[in-house]
């Protein structure tokens, strides 16, 4: 999965993993943010 950043992040007890495009992260991990997740790590893949 070359190119991808995959994103840990939680909401209370749900968990959640997201893999989005490397050049696209930034904006996601804002989103989810602002959608009240806790970023736990993005791991380039």
């Amino acid at each position: 999965m070359i190119g991808l950043t995959r994103i840990y992040c939680y909401q209370g007890e749900e968990f959640r993993l997201v893999d989005v495009p490397t050049n696209e992260a930034t904006n996601e991990l804002s989103d989810l943010s602002n959608e009240g997740w806790e970023i736990e790590a993005a791991i380039p893949v």
